[in-house]
């Protein structure tokens, strides 16, 4: 598993949530707790897996797999990290960009 989000109850009626990409820890937020959500997320949510909103029939989990879709690009551009492939799309696209350009403005592309 590549990344994934987790919660620990650390005060009673409060949950702390995580991101662990690739064995960083990254606080994500606070929120009230639920026993939904500690049973949703105590193991760990794999990113990759998306947001399954039909996984739980729970509006307190659906409400958390919002906050966590908006926390994530903030994680992403805050620390520099590449978390979502669609991310990771976009960074390989413009670094094709640049050294295209780096190419074509040395005089060394070659056809």
């Amino acid at each position: 598993m590549r990344s994934y989000v987790y919660c620990i109850t650390e005060r009673k009626g409060e949950q702390t949530f995580y991101l662990n990409h690739f064995g960083q820890i990254y606080y994500m937020f606070t929120q009230a707790y639920r026993v939904s959500v500690r049973d949703h997320f105590r193991k760990g949510y794999p990113i990759d897996q998306g947001y399954d909103y039909g996984s739980s029939h729970s509006e307190a989990v659906r409400h958390t797999f919002d906050k966590i879709k908006k926390k994530i690009p903030l994680l992403e551009r805050r620390w520099n990290i590449c978390v979502l492939r669609r991310t990771q799309q976009k960074d390989d696209k413009h670094n094709t960009w640049i050294s295209t350009q780096k190419r074509l403005s040395s005089g060394n592309y070659i056809n």
